[in-house]
């Protein structure tokens, strides 16, 4: 069994990848840590995944101003301030498929806080390619005014958020919640009496909406 990530630096990307025990049976699970994070920050969420599909953890491609990594401008909070990693990850995709030799055309999301906005955003987006998402203690941000939300029926989204979150208020995630369901995506929503961390409970649910 391969448990060993490796890292790969990629077209000016830094990404952590962990092939699959077994032919792939999902599409790949992309990881998207939060501000001041980095490729190693959200690995700890998926340690019990089954491992029936790639996981790649790339870098955030702007330096933060506290350390670390991040997708955007520290409170970023509109979509138009994520284009620039939207464009480039995207472009990454096609990298990685032929770098790795990934045959899926799908991809599936998991993001936290900042991560997690990006990741609605990339749904939004590019709904042919990305499947499902878990957003985790973030939002979606404000969109453009002149942007059609696509229709997300088919598509499954996982929210977790603390109530006591201090830094991402829980309300954000319940308007989320509703936008995203009047787009026709089924959404499962689980709340955890913590602050800026997804719960034992939802950690539980989380690993159940992948498998």
């Amino acid at each position: 069994m391969n448990d060993t990530w490796t890292t790969y630096f990629d077209h000016g990307w830094m990404i952590s990848v962990l092939p699959p025990n077994e032919p792939p049976a999902q599409p790949p699970l992309i990881l998207l840590h939060g501000l001041s994070g980095d490729e190693h920050s959200v690995k700890p969420l998926v340690l019990h995944f089954k491992r029936n599909r790639w996981m790649l953890s790339p870098r955030g491609v702007v330096s933060a101003s506290e350390g670390g990594f991040a997708w955007s401008a520290a409170r970023t909070r509109d979509q138009a301030g994520f284009a620039i990693a939207m464009q480039a990850l995207s472009q990454e995709w096609t990298n990685l498929q032929l770098l790795l030799g990934i045959t899926s055309n799908n991809a599936d999301l998991l993001g936290f806080s900042q991560g997690a906005a990006f990741a609605s955003l990339l749904l939004l987006q590019y709904p042919d390619w990305i499947r499902n998402i878990a957003i985790l203690s973030g939002f979606v941000p404000t969109l453009d005014a002149t942007f059609t939300p696509p229709s997300l029926a088919g598509h499954k989204i996982f929210i977790s958020h603390g109530t006591e979150d201090e830094r991402i208020p829980f309300s954000d995630s319940q308007q989320s919640s509703i936008l995203l369901s009047s787009l026709g995506a089924d959404v499962t929503f689980c709340k955890s009496n913590t602050r800026h961390k997804i719960g034992a409970y939802c950690v539980q649910q989380l690993e159940g909406f992948f498998c």
